[in-house]
């Protein structure tokens, strides 16, 4: 049996309600040449017995004994998958039908390319849309910044590149691994959302980010500082919170605010970022911590000058300067 092109994988843990639509939505796709890896997590509704009802070659089911959660199947699918694209889907949302074939031309086009996502459309308990930023840059600077810019079921990823560099997801980190996954990828390829909407993402009460929201937060965080501790050697726990925007509790000395202008030059170093988006979000947010600290309103505004920035305001200048 040859392989095919793509493969996409999605877990499924007691997804009645929406499994079938889902299904069906990946089934009337205008690119056929995929298979369907699909791992029930021992279910205790009716998944799996609607999952069967589909007749299609194309669908492989896989059951599990006892509930392992679904980063284990993803990793599973990774390992499974025969295809030279992989895709991923959830259970309770609905692909738009040129999904796969606009992801596969884009790849195709873009060797440099290792994961490409898209916008969303949100169903169920939240309506509107969700315009993640489209190129490598945006979606780095993104992550860095504010956290994840990739909507995870609606990513197709190149298999070879996650074979070359052995990357899976760390189930550790669940429900944020998906974070983790861009993060890692984005070093040795390049990211990409196609700007139009190809995933309808349904929102409801049993989602993993509602569910676990506040475990998803903490991930996050660890992900975040593991992030400024690859770019920066061994940076201060003052520059840690500066760059995870966690306001200061104590009054900060002259010190504090000159090691974090070194440190944000050093970032600025890179090309990796858009300069502008971190000059422009970091400057406004160092005013507010040269208010905190307990220097003068001299020292304070010198801080200010020198911190690197693609604008001069005189009027946060001498409100500075006069302690406002």
């Amino acid at each position: 049996m040859s392989a095919p092109v793509l493969s996409v994988i999605m877990p499924v843990y007691n997804a009645e309600k929406y499994v079938y639509e889902a299904i069906d939505s990946l089934l009337k796709q205008t690119f056929a040449d995929f298979e369907l890896l699909i791992f029930d997590d021992c279910s205790t509704d009716s998944s799996r017995e609607i999952i069967l009802s589909f007749r299609d070659s194309r669908i492989q089911l896989s059951t599990n004994a006892v509930n392992t959660g679904y980063v284990k199947h993803l990793n599973d699918g990774l390992i499974k998958a025969r295809g030279h694209y992989i895709a991923r889907m959830d259970a309770d949302d609905i692909a738009d039908p040129d999904r796969f074939l606009l992801q596969i031309q884009y790849l195709q086009q873009h060797t440099e390319v290792a994961a490409c996502g898209s916008w969303i459309e949100f169903i169920g308990l939240k309506q509107g849309h969700f315009n993640y930023p489209v190129d490598h840059q945006s979606i780095v600077t993104h992550l860095l910044l504010f956290g994840n810019a990739m909507a995870h079921p609606a990513v197709m990823l190149r298999k070879s590149v996650l074979t070359a560099h052995q990357l899976s997801y760390n189930a550790s980190l669940e429900p944020a691994e998906d974070y983790d996954f861009w993060n890692r990828i984005s070093v040795v390829g390049q990211l990409h959302n196609i700007p139009q909407v190809l995933l309808k993402y349904r929102v409801h009460e049993q989602n993993e980010s509602v569910v676990k929201k506040a475990k998803q937060d903490l991930a996050v965080l660890e992900i975040r500082k593991g992030m400024i501790r690859n770019l920066l050697h061994q940076p201060s726990s003052k520059t840690e919170a500066f760059v995870l925007d966690q306001f200061p509790s104590e009054k900060l000395t002259s010190l504090d605010l000159t090691n974090i202008r070194l440190d944000v030059l050093h970032l600025l170093n890179s090309d990796r970022y858009i300069h502008l988006t971190l000059k422009t979000v970091w400057s406004n947010r160092f005013v507010a911590w040269c208010k905190a600290s307990k220097l003068s309103g001299l020292t304070k505004m010198i801080q200010y000058i020198l911190f690197p920035k693609h604008f001069f305001s005189v009027r946060i200048c001498l409100s500075l300067l006069l302690h406002k």
